[in-house]
Order: C-alpha cells, then structure tokens, then sequence
C-alpha cells in the first residue's frame, strides 16, 4: 500500500475546493454523498487516489477527534510530518483507512 503524500492530497483538495466555488456550493452536497458511499471526489479522481477501506464512519468520527485535536496546535505539526513520510494523518492511522494511489 502506498499512501498518498503532501501534493497529492494537495493537489485534490485544490480542484475539490475550485469545483466548490464554481458551482456556488452544490459541489458539496455532492462530496458528502460520495464521502458516505466511499467513492473518491473529482480531485480524488484526478489525482489517482481512493480511500483503501469502507468505513467512512470511523474516518468520519476520527476526523471529528482529529479537529478538535488542532486547537492543540501539535497535531498540525504531526499531521504535516506524517504526511510528508507518506504515513497518513493522524485520524487515517486511527481509522485505518488511508487515502492511496490507484493501481
């Protein structure tokens, strides 16, 4: 398994958030959708990357951990070295269920 690195996740979430804009919103309602079904986003798409699991709910309730874990400041820092070595973030290594690359 190769997890996604810095640009990459990057890189999608650019194209995820200019989809955002574009459409005034409704990109969005469309990412929640996918999110819950586990289908990778247009940027996702784009970049070659998918979710390696299926539950979406632990990545969910992770991430939910994982933000309010930011009012720390020290899971930034964590969270930007782990994906620069290609490990995942912090509610991915948790979750178990990491963004990779297409094979």
């Amino acid at each position: 398994m190769k997890v996604a690195g810095f640009w990459r996740r990057f890189i999608a979430n650019w194209i995820n958030n200019f989809l955002i804009v574009i459409t005034f919103g409704i990109y969005f309602i469309f990412m929640i959708i996918n999110f819950c079904r586990a289908k990778p986003s247009i940027g996702l798409k784009a970049m070659g990357i998918k979710y390696s699991a299926n539950n979406q709910l632990t990545l969910f309730v992770y991430s939910l951990l994982n933000g309010l874990m930011y009012i720390l400041i020290i899971p930034i820092f964590m969270d930007l070295v782990t994906v620069c070595l290609k490990k995942g973030t912090f509610s991915e290594r948790w979750a178990n269920n990491f963004l990779e690359l297409n094979k």
